[in-house]
Formats: C-alpha cells, structure tokens, sequence
C-alpha cells in the first residue's frame, strides 16, 4: 500500500503537497536542477492562493502580479517566504519583497540566491591523508 505521505528526503512541510511536488524538491536537493526548485516555488505559491483565486488561475506565468492579480495578502505572502526561506535556506528580506511584484520577479530572485549556494546535497570529503 503506498503512503502520501513525505519520503526520508522530502521535509515534513512539503507533506501536503502532490508526489510530483515532493519528486521536484528531491530532484533539486540532489541536483541542484533550478526548474525543479522552481516547481516547488510555483506549488507553494498556488497553494497560498485564496479559494476565489484557485477556481480561475490554472497556471501561473511570469507575468501574473502577486497582489494585484493572484490576491495574495500580506499573511499569504509571509507564508510564502517563511516556507521558501525552510526549504531552500535562502534569506528573502523585506528590501527584497518590495522588488517582488510577480511571479516571474519571484522565480529570478529565488535563482540568484541558490545559484550562490552550492548544490545542496553535495558531500565534499576531505582529501585523504596518507
């Protein structure tokens, strides 16, 4: 019988989201695969969105506006950082939001701030001494 619910590698706040969600963070973390992460973000953003929202935006694009189109609201927004922030260990300020008006301003800037970390599940073993 299979379970919903989060593999070892996927972190228990990914729990609620679909296996194809929990796959693309896994991908990342072993990859470092940037559309995977992007996935994520895309996931946790379109979870966030209000119920009246949902019904009308399938897909979201780059072009979408955060408040003005999707109706994310302060709270929904904070919650978007705070788990974005968890997952990736990036550090999203609030000088930042302020430069984050849509979707695809979102995605760029979450690609730079990974992009400065090495990839995540890389091990580097010390050398060996003889």
């Amino acid at each position: 019988m299979e379970t919903s619910g989060p593999t070892d590698a996927t972190p228990e706040v990914l729990a609620h989201f679909s296996r194809e969600v929990q796959a693309a963070h896994v991908r990342f973390m072993a990859t470092g695969d940037i559309l995977a992460a992007d996935a994520v973000v895309l996931a946790i953003v379109q979870a966030h969105l209000p119920a009246r929202m949902l019904r009308r935006t399938r897909t979201l694009t780059d072009d979408h506006r955060m408040v003005e189109d999707l109706g994310l609201d302060s709270l929904a927004t904070a919650e978007v950082v705070f788990l974005v922030e968890d997952l990736y260990r990036i550090r999203i300020r609030q000088s930042d939001l302020h430069r984050i008006a849509t979707i695809g301003d979102l995605r760029a800037f979450i690609r730079k701030e990974l992009a400065r970390k090495p990839t995540p599940s890389v091990e580097v073993d010390p050398p060996a001494t003889t």
